[in-house]
C-alpha cells in the first residue's frame, strides 16, 4: 500500500523545494525503521511530514538526509499533505541518485533531484 501511494504521488506530484528536518533510525524494538522528516510550503500552506523509507535506504546515504539540507518534495495537488521525498524511480534528495537495471542488464542512472 505504501509502496502504491509513493508510486502514485511520484506519477501526478508537483515538485517544490524543501527542507530535511531530521532523519531518524529506529533501533531493534521497532524493526530497524528510517524515518526522513521534511518540511515544505504548498499553496501558502507549511506542512511538515514524515515518509518511511525503510524499503529504500539502499537508494541513499546518510548525507544525503542532513538536516537543514534542501530537497526536493513531490506532492499530490489535490490533498498536499501527501508527499514524497524518495521513491522507487525517484529522489529528490540533492546529490542522491538512483540506479537501475535494464532488461539488458545495464545499470542506467534515473531521475536525480540536485
Amino acid at each position: 500500500m505504501e509502496r502504491e501511494r509513493r508510486l502514485h504521488v511520484h506519477a501526478i506530484g508537483r515538485m517544490i523545494e524543501g527542507q530535511i528536518v531530521e532523519g531518524e533510525i529506529f533501533g531493534p524494538q521497532s524493526s530497524g525503521r528510517i524515518l526522513l522528516c521534511f518540511r515544505y510550503h504548498a499553496a501558502g500552506v507549511e506542512y511538515t511530514a514524515a515518509q518511511d523509507v525503510t524499503a529504500l535506504a539502499h537508494l541513499f546515504t546518510q548525507e544525503n538526509c542532513i538536516p537543514g539540507k534542501s530537497t526536493t518534495v513531490k506532492y499530490d495537488p489535490q490533498n498536499p499533505s501527501n508527499s514524497i521525498v524518495v521513491c522507487e524511480s525517484w529522489t529528490g534528495l540533492h546529490d542522491a541518485s538512483i540506479t537501475t537495471t535494464t532488461s539488458a542488464g545495464v545499470h542506467k542512472e534515473i531521475l536525480k533531484a540536485g
